[in-house]
């Protein structure tokens, strides 16, 4: 990408992790650093997003890992996403078209790396928390029926898909007019709802109301989807075990379960027969 020139007057950004200002070719440009290569494994490729008519930062340069973008900031129209913008019902708007549009021009691209959370769900690791709560047995029990049903239905409308949602990759124009997203590698084809969730959860509640009008509905069952599978993924990473966090109230409450068949009632071919498995509204 650099060639024999190389940046100058590099920068760790405070609070970013793996980004960098610095000057290239006379102009202000921002470094992101990843562990992992870009485009492994088929994820979408950076600059992809400006071909599918997404506004994006642009792109000027890649290596292996590490992308070279443009600085907005450097001109000063705009600034990065933070806490007041996550309870601001016009940032949130503005998130929403962004991440709708996102979406629906990522429909139908051609298969690469599939980044689907019901896969990390493996058996072993229902049989894990299992364990670790043993008196939610008949909700592992249930689950762990389910699995393949689960898995299958987030496989349905795939579409381009952000899948990470850190302030420091979202930058505002001051005047709130636009929205940019920094392009990251875990950028792939997903299931929509899960970024809609994703980034609704860290919006305040005014915003997040007003992010979610603009985004608009979607299938009852994607959404529930959702709803059931992150719950799960939290506390199988080891987030959310804590009897007040969002995740275990889920679980405790029986939340899980109750998404779970609103998904998979929404999808009648998807759902093996329930003949001998008690309802969780009855247990």
């Amino acid at each position: 990408m650099f060639g024999e020139e190389k940046p100058s007057r590099l920068r760790r950004l405070p609070g970013e992790n793996g980004q960098y200002s610095a000057i290239f070719r006379g102009n202000p440009v921002r470094l992101r650093l990843f562990g992992e290569r870009l485009c492994q494994g088929g994820n979408a490729l950076p600059g992809c997003l400006p071909l599918i008519g997404v506004p994006s930062v642009k792109v000027l340069g890649r290596t292996e890992r590490c992308l070279c973008l443009e600085d907005p900031l450097a001109r000063g129209e705009y600034h990065l996403a933070d806490e007041k913008d996550l309870s601001s019902p016009q940032s949130a708007a503005l998130l929403a078209r962004w991440l709708r549009l996102l979406h629906r021009r990522g429909e139908g691209l051609a298969p690469g790396r599939l980044f689907l959370r019901g896969e990390a769900l493996r058996p072993e690791a229902l049989f894990a928390l299992w364990a670790r709560y043993p008196a939610y047995a008949f909700a592992w029990k249930t689950l762990l029926d389910y699995l393949p049903a689960l898995r299958s239905l987030e496989r349905q409308n795939l579409t381009l898909c952000y899948n990470a949602f850190d302030l420091g990759q979202i930058l505002i124009k001051n005047d709130g007019s636009e929205v940019l997203f920094l392009e990251q590698p875990q950028m792939a084809l997903g299931a929509r709802a899960f970024d809609r969730l994703l980034l609704a959860e860290r919006l305040h509640p005014r915003a997040r109301a007003a992010f979610l009008r603009e985004y608009g509905p979607i299938e009852p069952c994607e959404a529930a989807l959702a709803e059931c599978l992150l719950p799960l993924l939290r506390l199988a990473e080891g987030a959310g075990g804590e009897p007040g966090h969002k995740a275990f109230r889920a679980l405790r409450e029986g939340l899980v379960l109750e998404w779970m068949w609103k998904a998979l009632s929404g999808s009648a071919a998807l759902l093996p027969s329930r003949a001998g498995a008690a309802d969780p509204a009855l247990k």
